[in-house]
């Protein structure tokens, strides 16, 4: 079940596609781990290592399906893709 809805995606989306833009420093072969980066979001109203967890996980599916950002099987990390440093140039300030 899902705990974030459309709104939230959209609005929380963006800022991790911000905050990994800011860490990546305009380089999107920059890999970093995804729950830091949300964490880094210091969103209040998610807690726990579950909640966080579950959160970010659909934050990284909806990116994903953008083609914003890229994830890797064998571990946490996200990058962008070039399609997100694009969006990301655009968007964050």
């Amino acid at each position: 079940m899902a705990i974030l809805n459309d709104n939230e995606l959209d609005r929380y989306g963006q800022a991790f596609l911000c905050e990994l833009y800011r860490r990546a420093q305009g380089i999107a072969e920059r890999r970093f781990d995804r729950y830091g980066v949300f964490r880094a979001l210091g969103l209040g109203g998610i807690t726990g290592d579950e909640g966080i967890h579950q959160a970010t996980d659909e934050i990284v599916q909806f990116l994903r399906r953008e083609q914003l950002i890229r994830t890797y099987e064998d571990n946490h990390d996200v990058r962008l893709t070039d399609g997100g440093l694009d969006r990301a140039r655009q968007v964050c300030r």
